[in-house]
């Protein structure tokens, strides 16, 4: 899955992304597979795990909070930047 991700989306965009991130976490992650793994992981516990300490809300909510946004504002904008990096590469 995640070689479909980085040839099929851009290998030229994703892969720095991949090993900048494969770098970061050290030897816990020895594969794009166990990175991709970890962040959908991180991202369906950041989106979905409420945290009764912060008001029940989940850490997206809080980001989106700081912001001064809701979380679909948010989400959209995220999705914007995206759309961006897809046809510039940079992040």
């Amino acid at each position: 899955m995640t070689k479909q991700i980085t040839i099929k989306l851009n290998e030229a965009k994703f892969k720095p992304i991949l090993d900048k991130l494969i770098k970061v976490n050290g030897t816990t992650a020895k594969s794009y597979s166990e990175l991709a793994g970890k962040c959908l992981w991180f991202c369906c516990i950041f989106g979905f795990k409420k945290i009764p300490k912060f008001g029940n809300r989940t850490h997206f909510q809080m980001m989106a909070d700081m912001r001064g946004m809701t979380v679909r504002q948010a989400m959209r904008d995220a999705g914007k930047r995206y759309n961006k990096f897809l046809k510039t590469g940079k992040l």
